[in-house]
């Protein structure tokens, strides 16, 4: 057999296989046994019809399965002696088989992983959390404050900040009724023009009916009206003043605490953390970007349509219809990058995944599936997921070896 190997891209081979005839007639004679051994033949017994019969016979089937798998066999050990590693089917075409004499050729065109040199020098990258200030836990404090505030009847006249509940009809210029609501609440402002809805509000009672002319104000439902001069009838329902609460021991006891020392440790504590997952978060990022351009390469166009395709039927799958396919490519190519990369470390690291781990998996999948631990090997086996789960498992601990040698916290 020969064969001759070419790259018309880094992460595509294309090899042209030239094998012996004779190979081709040793299949079909092979095929031809297997045959005689259940084909029925007019004046032969059931298996003792010679080959040359058979072959005779069944010359079109054989012949197909003859070629198929000398096409099979002979890609599949070019694939094993070259040390090529296909991530994709191979397309055969170009597919030649001469008359008796000379070789069967065939060209066979497929993807694979392409060669780089994994460089992870000057790659290290640092990140700094920012320092939590006395005004950062002070504006969780006002907000907790602001969400914890309730609201009372009042037994006065309204004033800035009460929140009031009318009925209201808006007339237009001609005086015909155009909008007409029941149950609008707004919070009572200071306002000083005239032509606004809050001039009206301050002051108001329970009962007490108020004309006036103003703006149509954006938070009303008539669009069209929005922004033009019209007349109002509100009828006011309802003043509530809010009632809020004292920051001190007893506001921190509502979230479980002792203090209100101990509820400022805790915000401190917590936006702390979140600081230091949002740094973190960036100096990965930028880590990424250092490894990607250390490690520059063609990534194959097979696996960008893979998770380009994942992606695309998670987007669908939470309803999102703004959909930016370019975005989502670019992503699929990172992924797929970084993927590439993380094995190629874990194969230089000697990163294995111990029996122990694969076990626990299964345990969690077959809890989570409903299944028992065996059903789940068997089916994982079967259908080669097991091998999927041992490659995630090794990305991650390739990724976890990125972070522990190159992401310091500064």
């Amino acid at each position: 057999m020969e064969v001759k190997i070419e790259k018309p891209k880094s992460y595509i081979r294309e090899i042209k296989i030239s094998v012996p005839y004779r190979d081709l007639e040793e299949e079909q004679k092979k095929i031809a046994e297997m045959y005689r051994d259940s084909a029925t033949v007019p004046g032969f017994r059931k298996g003792k019809a010679p080959v040359s019969v058979i072959l005779n016979r069944f010359n079109k089937e054989i012949n197909k399965e003859a070629q198929d798998n000398v096409i099979k066999n002979s890609f599949m050990r070019a694939v094993k002696d070259n040390n090529l590693n296909p991530i994709t089917f191979a397309d055969i075409d170009d597919i030649k088989i001469p008359e008796g004499k000379g070789n069967v050729t065939f060209r066979a065109r497929f993807q694979v992983i392409p060669d780089f040199e994994l460089k992870l020098d000057g790659i290290k990258t640092s990140y700094k959390p920012r320092k939590v200030s006395t005004s950062d836990v002070k504006k969780v404090i006002s907000d907790l404050q602001g969400k914890y505030t309730t609201l009372r009847p009042a037994s006065r006249p309204s004033k800035t900040n009460d929140n009031i509940e009318f009925d209201y009809t808006i007339f237009d210029k001609n005086n015909s009724k155009v909008d007409v609501v029941h149950g609008m609440t707004v919070e009572c402002k200071d306002e000083k023009d005239k032509n606004s809805l809050y001039s009206l509000l301050k002051g108001v009672q329970p009962g007490e009916d108020i004309k006036g002319e103003i703006v149509y104000p954006g938070e009303f439902p008539v669009i069209e009206l929005h922004g033009k001069p019209v007349t109002i009838l509100l009828t006011v329902k309802e003043v509530k003043e809010k009632v809020i609460p004292q920051i001190d021991d007893n506001f921190a006891k509502t979230f479980g605490l002792n203090s209100l020392k101990d509820l400022k440790e805790t915000i401190y504590k917590q936006l702390s953390g979140e600081n230091e997952l949002i740094a973190k978060k960036l100096g990965q990022d930028q880590l990424i970007d250092k490894l990607f351009h250390n490690n520059d390469f063609e990534v194959p166009e097979a696996l960008i349509d893979y998770y380009f395709r994942k992606q695309m039927e998670e987007m669908k799958n939470v309803n999102k219809e703004d959909i930016n396919e370019d975005e989502l490519r670019r992503l699929a190519e990172n992924k797929a990058r970084l993927n590439i990369i993380l094995d190629r470390i874990a194969d230089r690291e000697k990163i294995e995944v111990s029996n122990d781990e694969i076990e626990k998996i299964i345990e969690k999948e077959a809890v989570r599936e409903s299944v028992s631990k065996e059903e789940l090997r068997r089916f994982l086996n079967h259908s080669e997921r097991l091998e999927d789960i041992i490659s995630l498992l090794k990305r991650e601990k390739a990724y976890d070896f990125l972070q522990k040698n190159f992401l310091i916290k500064g």
